[in-house]
């Protein structure tokens, strides 16, 4: 279950040639127009291969010939300017005179959700009336990169407590079942239980090891701990809590659950 987040943003132009007079670049005889482009990228899936990208690029062409554009690569990085990741477009002519869109779709690690925001830069090849230029585009786009409670919808959790009353110590059985409803697995975090008496004092805790939750399926995680039989009360309450997330994602998804178990006392 995800949402799509983009952006558009107007690159300027791209310049051909070897040299230029007034925006437009001189090749005897011709007269050489740069381009107008547009960029627009959509986060648009993340499943257990990875965080996947669609881009478009839109360009006019104003001469009255064709221009090709090849070898586009598009490269995303943060702040810092550490890469991402990056992406390639196969290029094509654009006829004289006419707009084209050129669309790709990219693949990235997991690694990318870490970074606030994607910012991206974009180099190629354009040919025109037998000019072939390598290009360095330095207007970059920005790409505002969700949290993980944005991209995600949140698992459900659910726990069963089962007491066992004994003398000095009473048991718990904890049963604990997490339903994952997206299209990706997550990795369960160590599950903490802790045990509360009716006034809120903590009677008892324990750790439960996490494990893998797969796309749209259910983990069951199960542990018993001990309460010492003199800190029971009727009731009790158990919470339960921990956190799914990616590999090599930083942020991650905080889940919990508390139930509230009758407790029979003076039986023995």
């Amino acid at each position: 279950m995800i949402r799509k987040i983009g952006t558009m943003v107007v690159l300027g132009v791209l310049i051909v040639g070897v040299a230029f007079t007034s925006g437009c670049v001189e090749t005897a005889p011709t007269l050489i127009e740069a381009p107008k482009t547009s960029l627009t990228i959509v986060l648009d899936e993340v499943n257990d291969q990875g965080v996947f990208f669609s881009i478009a690029l839109s360009v006019q062409n104003p001469n009255p010939f064709s221009i090709t554009l090849k070898d586009l690569r598009l490269v995303l990085h943060d702040d810092t300017g550490a890469e991402l990741g990056s992406m390639y477009m196969e290029g094509g002519d654009v006829p004289s005179q006419e707009a084209r869109e050129f669309d790709g779709k990219a693949q990235v690690g997991f690694g990318v959700l870490n970074a606030e925001r994607a910012i991206t830069s974009l180099s190629g090849v354009v040919g025109a009336a037998g000019i072939e230029k390598e290009l360095d585009i330095e207007t970059s786009a920005t790409i505002k990169i969700p949290s993980m409670s944005r991209l995600f919808a949140s698992p459900q959790i659910k726990s069963e407590v089962t007491l066992k009353i004994g003398v000095p110590t009473a048991t718990a059985d904890i049963k604990i079942t997490i339903t994952n409803p997206n299209d990706l697995s997550f990795g369960i975090g160590d599950t903490s239980i802790t045990m509360y008496d009716k006034y809120g004092a903590e009677i008892s805790s324990g750790i439960i090891p996490g494990k893998t939750i797969p796309a749209k399926g259910t983990a069951i995680l199960e542990g018993t701990i001990t309460i010492p039989y003199d800190k029971l009360t009727n009731p009790v309450k158990t919470k339960v809590e921990t956190s799914v997330g990616l590999s090599g994602v930083e942020e991650t998804i905080p889940i919990s659950t508390t139930i509230t178990t009758s407790v029979e006392l003076g039986l023995l």
